[in-house]
């Protein structure tokens, strides 16, 4: 691994640092984006050396890292400095790490270790060591239009592996997008996946924080997660409808509910009925199956993932049967005129909690989905 010092260009083996700024060696190009990442170069607790940057959010920095006891690449999430002593946000990132510690699934990303910096000018930063994946996420490939058929099934099995265990174990992931599914390929060339971010994940047995904020995406937001719910009455059905919104990108290449902002976002989640399928006639079943994942009420709606993939791989092998080529989109049919809005409360606690929310990216081109 060639390694070189983030301020001075000094080339370092693994383990060592740079006489003149002590600093652990990063990767190439690494040093540009110092000023960006200045944790970059620094070894955590005399172990983790973070040797790269993998990208950065609103709490926290994920680095490319070394275990330098173990000589294994790693991705360390590291809690933002000024956010350390932050109650909420440090709880938050707990969280995060105490569901991960439950998580066997090979398809959700493994945690190494959660701990916190012990002495020195880093003390008690917050920190996650993790399994690094190498690839991108299904967001950038859902930018590129639809998935094959085949491609889709594979996702989602692998998506009810890992929130299927979790749901099991009591946790509710409730920020379950596109982006926070990794797409990798293993060394047989079959595409994998990984589900992250279990930050604002529900554990069994939680209360509610009080904050009166909602917690989740607007876009792959439940309609019962949009009127604020909390508690017990949030379980794994809102996981299913966010795989439900996923889906029905994946099928279309668009997102069935979308706006110029988060506000009018959360009123077509909780009052607008889904749209159905372009060329629903040629699979009645595949547009049955996003129907039910994206019902209104919990109840009307799968109960589990596994459910839904079983159905979806059911619809999938009808459609190959029925046309053996691809389906040409139109665009999106509401299944019926939108009710009158229900939204008294629900507007209310919506409105404090998203005013002067960042504007929501326009839809997808349309695109095509097709078999395999």
């Amino acid at each position: 691994m060639s390694l070189a010092c983030p301020r001075c260009d000094r080339r370092s083996a693994l383990g060592e640092t740079c006489p003149e700024h002590g600093l652990h060696g990063v990767v190439p190009g690494a040093g540009a984006q110092f000023d960006d990442a200045p944790l970059l170069g620094r070894i955590l607790n005399g172990q983790f050396a973070l040797t790269g940057l993998i990208g950065q959010g609103g709490m926290g920095t994920v680095y490319r890292g070394v275990d330098l006891s173990l000589h294994r690449e790693l991705a360390v999430k590291v809690l933002h400095a000024n956010l350390t002593a932050t109650r909420k946000d440090r709880e938050r990132f707990e969280r995060e790490a105490r569901a991960l510690s439950r998580l066997r699934s090979p398809a959700t990303v493994t945690l190494y270790q959660f701990g916190v910096v012990q002495e020195g000018p880093l003390a008690n930063l917050a920190f996650m060591a993790m399994e690094l994946v190498e690839g991108t996420n299904l967001a950038r490939r859902l930018a590129g239009g639809a998935l094959r058929l085949s491609e889709v099934v594979d996702i989602f099995e692998q998506l009810a592996d890992s929130l299927g265990e979790a749901h099991q174990l009591g946790v509710v992931h409730r920020d379950l997008k596109p982006e926070n599914v990794l797409l990798t390929r293993a060394h047989d060339g079959r595409l994998r996946v990984k589900v992250i971010d279990f930050g604002i994940a529900r554990l069994e047995g939680a209360t509610r924080s009080g904050s009166g904020l909602l917690s989740g995406t607007p876009h792959y937001m439940a309609p019962e997660q949009c009127a604020g719910a909390e508690g017990d009455t949030v379980d794994g059905r809102v996981d299913v409808y966010a795989a439900g919104v996923i889906l029905f990108q994946a099928l279309t290449g668009e997102r069935p509910f979308d706006a110029p902002d988060a506000l009018q976002i959360l009123m077509k989640q909780v009052n607008h009925p889904a749209p159905t399928l372009p060329g629903a006639e040629t699979s009645p079943a595949l547009n049955a199956v996003v129907q039910r994942a994206l019902a209104k009420a919990p109840t009307a709606r799968y109960a589990t993932l596994a459910a839904l993939t079983q159905d979806l791989r059911t619809a999938v092998a009808e459609t190959g049967a029925l046309a053996g080529h691809a389906v040409a989109q139109t665009s999106p049919r509401a299944s019926g005129p939108p009710p009158a809005p229900a939204l008294s409360d629900t507007m209310a606690v919506a409105r404090g909690a998203l005013e002067g929310g960042a504007a929501t990216q326009p839809p997808a081109p349309a695109r095509r989905w097709g078999l395999a």
